[in-house]
């Protein structure tokens, strides 16, 4: 920072600099009520049900817990708080807990993000209420698997897939949800309940189609064969090119796997 006499006027660079500052704590302080704006009518709907019947424990929180002049303070706090580094450390934590996202999915009745091995699952149980056809190992499913690597500059060490304990891992899916590395990845479970009409229960197996992961080169517009995107340490501004201000980075890995109908019991 460049300290001078306040009496000069300031540069023009100084103003943008000012104006961008202005308009990012802006940006962040919105956040909230622009993800809201994104909700369809049926999921506001949903949100205000679940509020609605919430209702009794605010008010049994209001009068045997916490008093009315408590409940002000701890609420001031947390809105004043929220764009803090702790408080946003703390809720990336708590995101993380698969049963935290659960309880707010039922209380809210929003989509937040439980979504690891959704498509897979779904069509696993597609492949279960299947009609029966005269070949049962016709019967079969192709899937892409996207796996994206995550990775941190760090002073002295370079790039490293050790992150920070409150962002992403080292490997997560689409929805940025922790998942297995590439040598380590596991297929999603099968469903063992049957939806078929004669009730039986397909057996149904995973199998790789390509024999190994592939880069996914269109993630970064084919700008260079390793496939990284870079960003600032907010994981922000992506670049196709690493510099000085980049300190994350991250590249797509594509599989197809199939799920084949073996026979039915």
């Amino acid at each position: 920072m460049v300290y001078r006499d306040s009496k000069e006027p300031p540069t023009l660079e100084e103003i943008v600099d000012t104006l961008s500052n202005i308009n990012t704590k802006f940006d962040a302080l919105f956040e909230p009520l622009t993800r809201m704006k994104k909700l369809n009518s049926r999921q506001l709907f949903k949100l205000f049900i679940g509020v609605f019947a919430l209702s009794p424990m605010y008010i049994f929180a209001m009068t045997s817990i916490l008093s009315t002049k408590q409940a002000i303070l701890s609420l001031g706090v947390l809105l004043l708080s929220y764009h803090s580094s702790w408080n946003i450390a703390t809720r990336r934590l708590l995101w993380r807990s698969l049963y935290i996202r659960k309880l707010i999915a039922v209380t809210t009745g929003l989509p937040v993000g439980l979504h690891a091995q959704l498509s897979a699952a779904q069509l696993a149980r597609g492949l279960s209420s299947a009609e029966h056809t005269a070949d049962m190992s016709l019967q079969e499913k192709i899937v892409t698997f996207q796996v994206f690597e995550n990775q941190r500059r760090w002073l002295g060490v370079d790039w490293s897939s050790y992150l920070l304990p409150f962002e992403r891992s080292a490997f997560t899916n689409e929805f940025l949800e922790e998942c297995h590395g590439l040598t380590q990845f596991e297929f999603p479970p099968i469903p063992t309940t049957s939806s078929r009409p004669d009730g039986k229960i397909l057996i149904m197996k995973w199998s790789w189609v390509d024999p190994d992961w592939l880069l996914d080169l269109s993630f970064n517009d084919n700008k260079s064969p390793e496939g990284w995107v870079f960003y600032n340490n907010n994981w922000k501004s992506p670049s196709y090119t690493d510099s000085m201000t980049c300190f994350t980075r991250t590249r797509k890995w594509l599989r197809k796997a199939k799920l084949t109908v073996q026979g039915s019991i």
